[in-house]
């Protein structure tokens, strides 16, 4: 029989797990975007106790089905060498047990545990990372101990320490760890294989050290780890080790402490933040010239995984969106700022898809932070980067605002969650009478109307029996006037949509590098250097409307034709001075599923094509209807779409 032992976790040792408050000036604070370092700090030991309430609830699993751990040591014989190790040095665990792989692998194991997620991988093998966390803990404490750990495929990983591949090893396997307290080993049928060294220069053969990235700017510094070979690592899947390589290393380390340093220009207090809610960083491959990938999880706190940065700049704002992400991620696994029914699907204006309220809020916050970001760099930068910033800055803001409106007026956020984002939106609306030059505000607003429109057009269906009535009326010469409102388009998702950002990336070669734009239009081939884009976007973009409406008229007239040619044909006629091309425009940009879906109709009744601004224009002439989804995100102090010879000078 097992006897009782004190203390039960590793966390009793020095921090005893206990309620954690936050004052309702610090919870305003994080909704404004004015909380200090300070704060996150007192947020990070709350979500250690969330960790370690976690671990406890495993460890109290594996003691109940010690036939699930197979051929590793006994779940209690790994808990005591984690506790022996906290003992002696308190840190070192805590920065095993803060790692954003141990909260991904916890979550994915209690929900094994609770019957919610089946996998091929054994039962023992996920349990058995606590034993790899243990061993990791007991070299680092420099602790003798003998401990049989798990193996995927072959690959024996070391949480903070690194990775080795074993000899002769199955699948699903395990080896013995030991260690006299100086140096460690793993056991073979035959003989041994050293494990990591203090001196990396000591490394054995083989030996993956875990990679640090280490940046100091003006006297505040910042360190994580790079890390290409925890099994949790990816969050939702368990992923084998990848060797990025040497050169790869030290590109990330380079970007990094350039990154760091723009952090710390801008803000010293918001870089600091961010170092705290950035543990780890997961290298992914470089994506397309701003259209970076990054995502990071609520249960894997200060994990972010990304794609290898275009620029410091962009590396920066990349980590204060995370780092958004990671503190409300805390704020929800301490406050419930949402009912439990979360109720329909909203539009987000950063998202290709229909989106539940609580990940709507998640980008609120996370771009309300964006926003934050390129206000800061707006007013210190000059020239080309000044040009990019004031459209970021008015884009996001402009975004936020919308999005924020949208989610007050939802029934699914409780009284403290409504509290929140009132908070976000008093921020939002002082940053929207900040002056930005009118150009850099309308190409925000041309960007904001595309994704919007672009979004309606893919997930939205307009009543049948409206469409078939406005074929009719078409076809009959009906004055449009005369007829009423249509009714409210239903949200269908489509499980296919393209990137809805063309427009946004374009923009940025646009104001970045002009003369690269100038190039890719040159070369004619825009679509293999940004994927989705057309010539008929670079003259959009470019302010050449009429151009645009004429390339965009040639697309509909394919048969395969993208269903964004529709609503960038709006926006290419949304200012011309012309009435009927002005209300085909607002008609493509504001019920773009409608004027599709009508047209479908009337070809289908008469065999002919209707022309696309003729029919566009008419149904522009229809009776307002009161849209139920909300968020164009176009900012509020936008100018109309700006056309050739418009000013560019920066507005500070």
């Amino acid at each position: 029989m097992r006897q009782e032992r004190e203390p039960e976790s590793p966390a009793e040792v020095h921090d005893p797990i206990r309620r954690h408050r936050i004052s309702s000036r610090d919870f305003d604070a994080l909704a404004s975007g004015t909380d200090q370092h300070a704060l996150i700090c007192q947020l990070r030991v709350a979500e250690r106790s969330y960790r370690y309430l976690s671990l406890r609830s495993l460890l109290d699993f594996a003691r109940g089905h010690e036939p699930t751990t197979g051929l590793l040591s006994s779940p209690d014989t790994a808990w005591d060498l984690l506790v022996k190790a906290e003992r002696v040095a308190p840190a070192e665990v805590t920065a095993i047990l803060d790692l954003p792989s141990v909260g991904a692998w916890a979550a994915r194991a209690l929900r094994r545990t609770r019957g919610l997620l089946y996998d091929e991988i054994p039962l023992w093998v996920d349990l058995g990372y606590l034993h790899l966390l243990s061993a990791a803990a007991g070299i680092r404490c420099d602790i003798p101990f003998r401990l049989d750990v798990p193996l995927r495929h072959g690959q024996l990983h070391l949480p903070t320490l690194g990775s080795i591949a074993l000899p002769g090893k199955r699948i699903w396997d395990s080896t013995t760890v030991i260690s006299d307290g100086r140096s460690a080993h793993a056991l073979l049928p035959v003989g041994k294989i050293r494990l990591a060294g203090r001196d990396p220069a000591d490394d054995p053969p083989g030996w993956r050290r875990t990679t640090s990235l280490d940046a100091r700017h003006r006297g505040t510094a910042a360190t994580v780890y790079l890390d290409s070979s925890d099994p949790y690592r990816m969050v939702d899947t368990p992923a084998l080790p990848e060797n990025i390589g040497i050169p790869a290393q030290r590109h990330w380390e380079s970007l990094f402490q350039e990154a760091w340093a723009e952090l710390v220009e801008q803000d010293s207090e918001v870089a600091r933040s961010v170092a705290e809610c950035t543990l780890t960083l997961v290298p992914l491959p470089r994506a397309e010239r701003f259209r970076e990938r990054s995502t990071s999880f609520g249960e894997s706190f200060g994990g972010v995984v990304l794609s290898l940065p275009d620029s410091p700049e962009r590396f920066a704002v990349t980590l204060v969106h995370e780092m958004q992400h990671a503190k409300l991620g805390i704020l929800l696994h301490l406050f419930s700022l949402l009912n439990e029914e979360e109720g329909v699907l909203a539009y987000a204006p950063w998202r290709d898809d229909p989106r539940p309220v609580r990940g709507l809020l998640q980008g609120i916050y996370a771009f309300f932070g964006v926003a934050g970001f390129w206000r800061r760099r707006f007013a210190v930068a000059k020239g080309e980067e000044a040009a990019l910033a004031g459209f970021e800055f008015a884009l996001w803001r402009g975004k936020v605002s919308e999005a924020a409106a949208h989610a007050r007026s939802r029934q699914e956020f409780t009284a403290l969650g409504h509290r929140f984002l009132t908070g976000i939106d008093t921020t939002v609306t002082a940053w929207l009478a900040e002056p930005v030059s009118p150009y850099y505000a309308g190409l925000a607003g041309l960007a904001a109307a595309d994704h919007h429109a672009g979004w309606r057009v893919h997930h939205l269906v307009p009543p049948a029996a409206d469409v078939a009535s406005l074929s009719r009326a078409w076809i009959d010469g009906t004055d449009p006037r005369e007829l009423r409102a249509p009714g409210r388009s239903a949200l269908v998702p489509d499980g296919k949509v393209p990137d809805l950002d063309t427009l946004v990336v374009l923009v940025r070669y646009w104001l970045a590098d002009r003369e690269l734009f100038r190039q890719i239009e040159r070369n004619g081939q825009v679509g293999s250097v940004v994927t989705g884009a057309t010539a008929a976007d670079l003259h959009l973009v470019a302010g050449r409307h009429d151009e645009a409406a004429r390339a965009y008229l040639d697309e509909l007239g394919e048969p395969s034709s993208r269903l964004t040619a529709w609503t960038r044909l709006g926006s290419a006629l949304a200012t011309s001075p012309d009435r009927q091309r002005a209300a085909a425009g607002r008609a493509l940009l504001t019920r773009p599923e409608l004027v599709r879906a009508v047209a479908r109709a009337v070809e289908a009744d008469t065999g002919r094509r209707p022309a696309p601004v003729d029919l566009a224009g008419w149904l522009g002439e229809l009776p307002p209807n009161e849209d139920p989804v909300r968020g164009a995100g176009a900012d509020t102090s936008s100018a109309p779409a700006p056309r050739p010879g418009d000013s560019q000078e920066a507005v500070h």
